[in-house]
């Protein structure tokens, strides 16, 4: 059924008493399109298991190479030996960090609240130490 069958239905003759009208082949592809509308809104309206907030928080970390490439840079930063280059690659690892940071802690507060606990609670359950930069 095309969009403008679909809509002079729907505006000429009002939702329920202009579908009966309708041959039943567009009814069925219409209710198909319907289903797959409700279908993507129940998702993007469904929230996470805690099981799925719990391997998001594991994703939320620079990898081992990136660890390790922050680290032999930090290094580096701290004897004043780094290259303009290899200045801009800190950088982008220390932005790239830092929005990880953030999103773990915004799954931590979700997964906090769908336990129904406090956040330093939920820390502790887990292992997680806070991390202070100062």
């Amino acid at each position: 059924m095309s969009e403008a069958s679909a809509q002079s239905v729907l505006s000429a003759h009002g939702f329920p008493s202009g579908l009966s009208d309708l041959p039943l082949p567009e009814l069925e592809h219409l209710a198909q399109e319907l289903d797959a509308v409700i279908a993507q809104k129940r998702k993007a309206n469904r929230k996470p298991s805690e099981g799925e907030l719990l391997l998001l928080i594991n994703t939320t970390v620079l990898s081992a190479e990136e660890r390790s490439r922050y680290w032999v840079l930090a290094e580096k930063l701290e004897a004043d030996q780094l290259t303009d280059e290899e200045h801009q690659e800190y950088m982008e690892l220390v932005d790239k960090d830092e929005n990880l940071r953030n999103n773990r802690f915004k799954l931590l507060i979700e997964l906090a609240q769908l336990r129904n606990i406090a956040l330093p609670k939920l820390m502790e359950n887990l292992g997680l130490a806070p991390v202070f930069n100062g």
